[in-house]
């Protein structure tokens, strides 16, 4: 920093302080150098006039995700474990908050990593439990939830789908039955784009498909967006057996299916 240059030349009224360095590291992270951000953090970790905290790490963080390069994710991961560390030995000016959680599920939600989807899971399952623990300043939001999703439904090893099925069903159970969360239509069309990524054609794929799109006409979350999932994850002729026999031009407009289907979306409003 060029104020601690002017400090220790003598400009007492130029000292370094916390806000300070968070300015910087942001204006790091806006220009995707995360690298140079990281270093920072470093060099001042134990500086007693501008010492790092939340917003610091946080401001880091979100300079790798935005660097959004192979390896990324993992290194703003590893500075929520540092942080998780440095909290749990006494140093409460680094406590991780929801942001801090949100930001590195955002970059396991599009990182290219094989293990992104296991990643992410570990990192939400961490939340649930400290939230569970009375801290509920982290308990999950849907974004948490929507990230893990949004993980799975990116392309996925042949080898891991099945494991990273079970997380995703997981994942929307865990959601769906959350006293704290209510999940929107959107969920449930990342979560069909997640099941067509991660199942292969067949009986078993169309039988949980049409489960759990009886189970979003219930809670009244068809959107057109979800339409649209289900009309790729399906094949024709289960389209329009789960939307009442309507033609399939018809089955992509929730303005042609009983209004009750999508009574709890934005997209209530009938011609």
């Amino acid at each position: 920093l060029r104020m601690e240059v002017l400090y220790e030349n003598g400009n007492s009224d130029l000292q370094p302080n916390t806000n300070s360095l968070n300015s910087v590291l942001n204006a790091l992270g806006k220009s995707h150098d995360a690298e140079t951000a990281e270093n920072l953090l470093n060099k001042y970790s134990k500086n007693k006039y501008a010492t790092p905290n939340t917003a610091s790490f946080n401001a880091v963080i979100s300079a790798w995700v935005n660097k959004d390069s192979d390896g990324s994710a993992l290194k703003a991961e590893s500075l929520l474990k540092q942080m998780e560390h440095m909290y749990g030995n006494g140093v409460e000016i680094v406590q991780p908050n929801l942001s801090s959680y949100n930001t590195v599920l955002s970059a396991f939600a599009r990182s290219k990593e094989a293990s992104s989807i296991f990643l992410a899971k570990n990192v939400l399952d961490r939340m649930i439990l400290m939230g569970d623990s009375d801290n509920c300043s982290v308990l999950p939001d849907l974004q948490s939830f929507s990230s893990v999703l949004s993980a799975c439904a990116h392309s996925s090893p042949e080898e891991q789908r099945k494991k990273a099925l079970s997380v995703a069903i997981d994942t929307f159970k865990t959601l769906h039955s959350s006293k704290h969360v209510h999940q929107n239509s959107y969920i449930y069309a990342i979560f069909f784009k997640a099941l067509a990524n991660l199942m292969p054609r067949g009986s078993e794929r169309n039988k949980i498909l049409s489960n759990f799109f009886k189970l979003a006409c219930k809670d009244g979350l068809v959107s057109n967006l979800v339409l649209l999932q289900v009309h790729h994850a399906c094949p024709t002729d289960l389209c329009r057996k789960l939307m009442n026999n309507l033609s399939r031009q018809s089955t992509r407009d929730i303005r042609n299916l009983p209004q009750e289907w999508s009574s709890n979306t934005r997209q209530q409003i009938r011609a």
